[in-house]
């Protein structure tokens, strides 16, 4: 059987080293128990165990090779077993200890927690001594007088005296005092620092939200106060613009009647039912169509005559509603008989142009509700609206192939 004297010196010192690891892992395990406040049942055979073990490495690292030395007879087995051992025990023992000290309540682990709290606690007894002080509450105070709070007269009362403390970052604390109750800790007082920044900016994410529907409701109540006036202002609108595109060609009409120009009797009085029917409730918008408004025209001594192709989509009824203007326009303020429309299509879409044979204006137009309604239409659909007085009348209309925005209403 192999003994420890025939191992080599390197082999040697190797071992002893190892046996003095397990020696210190065993001091290391009865430090720890030590410290912690864990309970120490075990400590005095641990004490005896390292002692041992230190002695046997000493013994074994001044044995000289190659002498009587007992030691050098001792089986490696033996020797080798005892550090083997010790080391599984040390190892076991610290890993115990650790377990017992993360589900341990200890001095430093309530320490620990009070330090990492965001709110400031400090007590005090009765003399107003601080016996205990957490991070938070030492670096608020610490913070308005530069020290370190030693009793409760360190911490200034400003940062008391209005309800709510914002310390240098920027956050919000309120504080409270109070006197502890209970027979051992009557004399005993506490004072709280609640971090309360997370509420501030909900109540003032509140309070924005409450201005924004403020203001929406106030927003509301006017417009509902000015509807009225506005529907009121949009029917009045609407009855002109029927009274002027569907009565003009009829008063005109009704004009050459009393001038002894409105032709036979049954047609004089189909002009006059007619006229009289757009007052009552049965009347009806006329048709909106190039045939129609060119008989419409006629009717009242206007020839309609196009140039190139009629516009299509949005874009035609724009020419047609132009066209009935520029027909009733043509007779009462130039005395003429022919409006001419000039049809052509570009990029943008198309152009057109109406022009009559009648006297030129005398000077800049103005527009009456018919030109003024025109253009309101037109520009709501994305086109644009000229009108030219010299050298002759001409209404120079470029309107979109779609309409680019919402519809006129009437």
């Amino acid at each position: 059987m192999m003994s420890y004297g025939m191992l080599s010196m390197q082999t040697k010192l190797l071992f002893c080293g190892g046996l003095y690891v397990a020696a210190g892992a065993v001091l290391f395990s009865c430090l720890l128990r030590f410290c912690s406040g864990l309970p120490r049942r075990s400590l005095p055979a641990d004490v005896l165990l390292f002692f041992g073990l230190v002695y046997l490495a000493a013994r074994l690292t001044v044995a000289a090779p190659d002498t009587a030395d007992p030691i050098n007879g001792l089986p490696l087995a033996c020797a080798y077993l005892p550090g083997v051992l010790t080391m599984i025990y040390a190892s076991a023992m610290i890993r115990q200890t650790v377990g017992r000290l993360r589900s341990t309540l200890t001095q430093a682990s309530v320490r620990e927690a009070l330090d990492n709290l965001g709110t400031g606690i400090c007590y005090a007894d009765e003399h107003d001594r601080i016996i205990l002080i957490n991070r938070t509450m030492a670096r608020l105070a610490s913070g308005q007088t530069g020290n370190m709070p030693r009793s409760m007269k360190d911490i200034p009362d400003s940062m008391m005296e209005h309800g709510v403390f914002q310390d240098p970052e920027g956050r919000r604390y309120t504080f409270r005092i109070r006197s502890l109750k209970g027979d051992e800790l009557a004399d005993y007082t506490q004072l709280t620092a609640q971090d309360v920044s997370t509420l501030y900016k909900i109540n003032d994410s509140i309070a924005r939200g409450n201005e924004a529907l403020r203001r929406t409701n106030e927003a509301l109540r006017k417009m509902y106060l000015e509807l009225d006036d506005v529907i009121r202002e949009q029917e009045t609108t609407a009855l002109k613009e029927r009274i002027h595109h569907e009565m003009g060609t009829s008063l005109i009409e009704i004009a050459d009647i009393i001038e002894g120009k409105g032709g036979d009797l049954e047609r004089q009085l189909s002009v006059l039912q007619e006229a009289v029917g757009y007052f009552s409730a049965a009347g009806q918008a006329g048709e909106l169509t190039w045939h129609a408004i060119s008989e419409r025209a006629m009717d009242i001594g206007v020839e309609l005559i196009p140039k190139g192709g009629l516009p299509e989509g949005p874009a035609l009824e724009l020419t047609l509603l132009a066209a009935r203007e520029c027909a009733t326009n043509c007779v009462r303020h130039a005395q003429g008989h022919t409006v001419t429309v000039e049809c052509e299509k570009n990029d943008a879409g198309w152009y057109v142009s109406f022009t009559n044979d009648g006297q030129p204006p005398d000077g800049d137009i103005t527009e009456g509700v018919g030109l003024a309604t025109l253009r309101r239409r037109i520009e709501a659909a994305g086109g644009t609206m000229m009108i030219e007085a010299v050298p002759r009348f001409r209404l120079i209309l470029q309107l979109p192939n779609r309409s680019e925005q919402k519809e006129y209403q009437s």
